[in-house]
């Protein structure tokens, strides 16, 4: 994996994640669990997709690692799309 994949960058765009969330409730305990991370912006889900993505916007550098390990003592697990290209 590259810079570009192992971070979460500044912008608009945001990151797309995977993530095994099932309900509002776990929708609601994860954006509860990113917005303690100060980098964070904003937290978006989109329940339409199978499994639920949500985009994660940031307002300056995020390592992917540093996201996953605020989740995973919870039972979240937010898998990173991967980048075209890469």
């Amino acid at each position: 994996m590259g810079y570009l994949s192992k971070n979460i960058f500044p912008g608009e765009q945001g990151m797309v994640f995977t993530i095994n969330t099932k309900n509002p409730k776990d929708m609601a305990k994860v954006k509860a669990l990113l917005s303690k991370l100060n980098q964070i912006e904003s937290v978006v889900f989109d329940q339409k997709a199978y499994p639920h993505e949500m985009t994660v916007n940031t307002v300056e550098v995020l390592k992917v690692e540093e996201l996953q390990n605020a989740l995973i003592p919870f039972g979240f697990h937010a898998l990173p799309k991967t980048l075209p290209g890469l």
